[in-house]
């Protein structure tokens, strides 16, 4: 049986609705049938093609200053995966050094190192990313870094739990009778064994972080108008949800769409590297 049978239909669908997104991303210009930002008041509200008074030249309807629906989500994709991205990969070096370091030298350096984390994990990851955008101001860049620095500490605490059993191998102790130097042991010879961790944990990430992003957004703290976020799209439809639905639902149900389908096949990735449940797969 070919590995692609053995995948679940939900995990190569979201992958496939994944793999639209990061190509609208990376085309948006190319793929986006209307300017995002242009504004046209006497299109204002059209409904989505699909309803009564909508126009294929409007697929998915217009918004509350005439902006098309379509283009605006397809741009949206590129703000939102982006920061996911990027948030996801700064992040990951953070908490993989800090939980490497944790892990394998011990002592103080262990000690500091779970303290920092016992005074992130105290406050709300949403709250302490809306004290410190409302200090630095809301940004692009901004929220890319907050969102970041906002999960080494998953990937610390993971990477640190695997490197306390890791560091007892024999091949470690080999390592260490040669002659190498901890920056090459942990380079060569721990890190590989934490690296399918890592992937895992980073594509769980991706989702909660986009959603921390749409989040932000919505409350006027994350990326600004008139760029178009999934998030300040939903907000844009708040107060027209009565006579003009699809201005929310549609970035919403895109959002929602994304972002479980990285939990689906972060969940999946999980299940596949697990020993017991790899061999039940076979």
């Amino acid at each position: 049986m070919s590995f692609l049978a053995r995948v679940p239909k939900r995990v190569i669908l979201f992958s496939i609705a994944i793999w639209i997104s990061i190509l609208f991303a990376f085309f948006s210009p190319f793929l986006s049938p209307h300017d995002p930002y242009k504004t046209d008041l006497s299109m204002r509200l059209i409904p989505p093609v699909f309803q009564k008074g909508g126009t294929w030249n409007n697929v998915l309807g217009t918004d509350h200053l005439g902006r098309d629906m379509l283009s605006r989500i397809i741009y949206g994709a590129r703000v939102s995966l982006l920061v996911g991205f990027v948030s996801t990969f700064i992040g990951s070096v953070i908490g993989v050094i800090l939980g490497l370091l944790s892990g394998y030298i011990g002592g103080k350096t262990d000690s500091v190192i779970n303290k920092l984390m016992d005074i992130q994990l105290s406050f709300r990851v949403i709250l302490l990313a809306i004290f410190v955008i409302s200090i630095v101001g809301p940004s692009f860049r901004n929220v890319v870094i907050v969102c970041g620095i906002a999960s080494w500490v998953t990937y610390a605490r993971v990477v640190r739990g695997q490197v306390l059993s890791i560091r007892e191998k024999e091949f470690i102790e080999a390592a260490r009778g040669i002659g190498c130097s901890t920056i090459r042991i942990l380079t060569r010879h721990v890190l590989p064994n934490v690296f399918s961790l890592i992937i895992v944990i980073s594509t769980l990430e991706i989702g909660r972080i986009i959603v921390l992003e749409s989040t932000l957004s919505f409350l006027g703290l994350g990326v600004q108008p008139p760029t178009p976020s999934w998030g300040n799209m939903i907000l844009d439809g708040k107060i027209y949800m009565l006579q003009a639905w699809w201005i929310t639902a549609i970035p919403g149900s895109v959002l929602l769409m994304v972002v479980l389908g990285f939990n689906i096949i972060g969940d999946y990735l999980s299940d596949l590297m697990d020993p017991y449940m790899k061999q039940l797969m076979e």
